[in-house]
């Protein structure tokens, strides 16, 4: 049941914001807002206490109040106030307000006292992540489940007070380096155990890096703070007066030590802020201790509750050092139902300072490195680092597991998440071949009808090394079955499966298949069902046999190398034939074998890699990629040969918490003549109704063939900056999303059939940029409404230009369901 109320000050009468709230004998709690309310869910027989630096702690009965509305009233202590300053809201002003001053102040010295101050600095960090399921009861299902004792031991959230069935422990030990100049941070981890119900429904790794990178690690003193990859403005960022309240709590001296109490929320909740205080020194205005929550409000989904907590120690030089850190957030996939719990604890320790270690930040690239005997840690280490409590929890998930894993009904549900998760099917435990990816097996398209496919891979469990895997699809309406063989050699061992990272591996492999000219969607398989549906029929299809072999390295600094080598034969379909313009000739197939080669650096890029697809987990941070294909007339039965250069650039702009920009930019260049369409430039075209990445969405196959080109492609998310300015409206969350792409080309005489008669004739619907129009790109752009109850973004995509071509639609509507914060 809820409980509410108001605080106020015993003997001014005024309300009193930020005031702490806890159940007694729990760690659940919550603080009052500006006005000095506060709403708590709590239980009859539980006593709420009321606690404040400057005032004395008060403890109520729960019992007294049966309206379960409370006055609280909270008597100032003896100790000695420097100032005090509690403003209403209706009252705010930040013209001669002390904390707005003190918040200057502390920010002017802020890279004085954060630790990155010093010019080297190493320590040994110990990190335990507790996972679970919330609200769970006592009850039939508990029990049927074998779980009413250990629901009934259960921990409570300190965010919701709700019971916590904890269903996986993680924990890591790390050495902690860091650099000033040049700038640079990194870890080596020395221990890793993981236990929990998560390990089977996702990848190694998977869940474990989602969690780092989601809850990175927060400096209080840094301008935005990344939460659930979105930027966060600091309450000491340089725009922070301009964004948060900011309230002097109190300011007090105990044991011969002076501190001030500074709290904050932001002006708008609905924007990306904190609220909380922080408690600094009042002679150095260094931090002692951090405590902030982020607002219901927050235009953030599926995230039902944040909290962090964070104290600091002044050693014998001066320096304030990071002694822990506890990190709680509660998460939801549909509102009102049980969710899901987090909780990070950190210790720091060991610090040292100004020891050059240069040598150890050049031994490894990357951010990290994994000691190979991590896993293999006794309990000798463990215990140097654990608390009592860890090892509660350690025994309640080993038992939680037990209990779920013998359970008919939680293995059903198991299976599909795994499936569903994965998109593989395990064929035994241990698994020796997976059968998928199911997303494929079922898709369509114009010339083969509905098509029907079914494949497979190996595992590490049959061979950690070598890869095999494979398919067969068919066709109903061309009748054609088409497969795929690939063999690979990883030269890293492997967990599980060929691509998790990092890849350094040789394949080879060899497919029989169907492929759209012009068309080439990004980072899905080009038979994913959902990308069959299409908003026009599509011909310009043709068959090809291809055998390539490959190399791929990647390096943990982000750089990758991607050499290969292979042969193709390209075959007609009823809409696509190879014929001469000079003679008319009509070849039943094409001849090439090429060789190319792709280099990409990606620095400090974080992603998430799955079976299928390699999730992005998109920072601030630049990808670059080159790449280089050729072929030779004549060798080995090629019929056109070519020398092709591209470049890519791609980066996301974070705005502070105002939204963010995504940035594509593109340019290549056929560097030969005597080249045919099947190898010249177009805009990738998307004749889906899905929102695809890197592609145009009113664009037709082949409609711009070019042999030089360059592209724009801007995407602009503003995290609901305008809709959280509408009552009402702000509380459905939704989020604009705008973009704009232009398509740049031109096809030089050389490989203009029109210009070069042994060149193919261009199939039906092909075109070319107006050469009257050289300097015009094409252009469209997009507007669009995000986060449609929670899942859903629609836009709305127009064609600016070349509207006079024939079968051109200049309107059209793009969705597209993704799960995001």
């Amino acid at each position: 049941m809820t409980f509410t109320g108001t605080v106020t000050d015993s003997i001014t009468g005024e309300t009193l914001p930020f005031i702490s709230i806890r159940i007694a004998n729990t760690m659940y709690g919550d603080e009052t807002d500006l006005d000095g309310n506060f709403s708590i869910n709590a239980e009859e027989t539980d006593k709420l206490e009321f606690t404040f630096l400057g005032y004395k702690t008060k403890t109520y009965a729960l019992s007294r109040y049966v309206n379960r509305h409370m006055n609280v009233k909270l008597v100032p202590t003896d100790y000695q106030l420097k100032e005090v300053q509690v403003t209403t809201k209706n009252s705010y002003s930040k013209k001669n307000n002390p904390a707005v001053d003190l918040a200057k102040r502390i920010l002017a010295q802020k890279n004085d006292n954060r630790i990155e101050n010093a010019n080297y600095y190493q320590r040994d960090t110990y990190e335990k992540l507790l996972l679970g399921i919330t609200d769970i009861k006592e009850g039939k299902a508990t029990s049927n489940l074998g779980l009413s004792e250990i629901v009934s031991q259960s921990d409570t959230s300190i965010i919701s007070g709700k019971k916590v069935l904890m269903v996986s422990l993680k924990e890591k030990t790390m050495q902690q380096y860091y650099r000033k100049s040049p700038t640079t941070k990194k870890q080596i981890v020395t221990g890793r155990q993981e236990k929990g119900i998560d390990d089977q429904l996702f990848a190694e790794g998977w869940l474990t890096t989602y969690m780092d990178e989601m809850f990175k690690d927060i400096d209080i003193y840094n301008s935005n703070i990344n939460i659930a990859f979105k930027p966060f403005v600091g309450p000491l960022s340089p725009i922070a007066t301009d964004f948060y309240k900011f309230f002097i709590k109190d300011t007090v001296s105990i044991d011969g030590e002076k501190y001030i109490n500074l709290g904050f929320t932001p002006f708008n909740s609905s924007f990306f802020g904190f609220m909380g205080h922080i408690t600094v020194d009042d002679s150095t205005l260094a931090i002692k201790h951090v405590s902030i929550d982020i607002p219901k409000n927050t235009n953030i989904n599926y995230l039902d509750g944040f909290h962090l907590e964070q104290s600091f120690k002044m050693n014998d030089e001066g320096i304030m050092e990071l002694q822990d850190d506890q990190l709680t957030a509660e998460f939801y996939l549909v509102k009102g139902t049980k969710g899901f719990y987090a909780q990070r604890n950190r210790t720091f320790k060991d610090y040292q300072f100004n020891v050059p270690n240069d040598s150890i930040l050049k031994s490894f690239a990357g951010t990290e490195m994994v000691l190979k005997d991590a896993k293999k840690q006794d309990s000798t280490h463990w215990q140097a680092y654990r608390t009592d409590s860890v090892q509660l929890a350690q025994n309640q998930v080993s038992t939680t597991l037990d209990k779920l894993q013998n359970n008919p009904f939680v293995k059903g549900v198991l299976f599909i998440g795994e499936l569903l998760i994965k998109g593989y099917l395990r064929t035994g435990d241990p698994s020796y071949f997976d059968v998928g990816p199911i997303y494929t097996m079922f898709s369509g398209s114009t010339i083969e009808g509905f098509r029907l496919r079914v494949g497979g891979e190996t595992t590490a469990n049959l061979s950690p090394n070598f890869f095999a895997k494979g398919y067969m699809a068919y066709g109903f309406h061309d009748h054609r079955m088409k497969y795929g063989l690939d063999f690979e050699y990883s030269f890293n061992q492997k967990s599980y499966h060929a691509r998790e990272y990092p890849v350094n591996s040789i394949a080879i492999n060899y497919t029989d298949d169907i492929r759209t000219l012009g068309e080439n969607p990004v980072g899905s398989p080009t038979d994913n069902w959902a990308y069959s549906i299409k908003r026009m029929a599509i011909y310009n299809m043709m068959y090809y046999k291809q055998l390539k072999m490959q190399y791929t390295y990647e390096d943990m600094s982000g750089f990758s190398v991607n050499p290969w080598i292979k042969s193709e034969t390209q075959l007609p379909t009823d809409s696509i034939r190879f014929t001469e313009v000079g003679t008319g000739n009509t070849f039943d197939h094409l001849m090439n074998n090429e060789v190319g080669v792709t280099l990409r650096y990606a620095p400090k890029e974080k992603f998430v890699q799955g079976r299928i697809y390699r999730f992005n987990l998109k920072n601030p941070h630049p990808v670059f990629e080159l790449t280089h294909r050729a072929s030779f007339k004549d060798i080995l039965g090629t019929n056109y040969g070519y020398q092709t250069t591209e470049l890519k650039y791609s980066q996301r702009y974070f705005i502070s918490a105002f939204g963010r920009i995504d940035l594509t930019l593109k340019a290549g260049k056929i560097w030969t003549g005597n080249v045919a369409y099947p190898y010249l430039f177009s805009p990738n075209a998307n004749t889906s109704y899905t929102v695809m990445a890197e592609s145009f969405s009113q664009v037709n196959p082949l409609e711009f063939v070019c042999d030089q080109y360059a592209s724009i492609d801007l995407g602009i998310s503003t995290n609901g900056l305008l809709f959280n300015l509408i009552p009402g409206v702000k509380k459905l969350q939704l989020r604009e999303v705008f973009g704009f792409k232009c398509y740049w080309g031109y096809l030089s005489d050389k490989n203009n059939p029109a210009f070069d008669n042994t060149l193919l004739k261009f199939p039906t619907g092909t075109g070319t940029f107006d050469p009257a129009r050289l300097y015009e790109p094409y252009m469209e752009f997009s507007v669009g409404i995000d986060n449609i109850l929670r899942v859903l973004r629609v836009d709305y995509v127009r064609r600016i230009n070349y509207l006079d071509r024939p079968n051109v639609c200049a309107n059209g509507v793009r969705v597209s369901l993704s799960f995001t914060f």
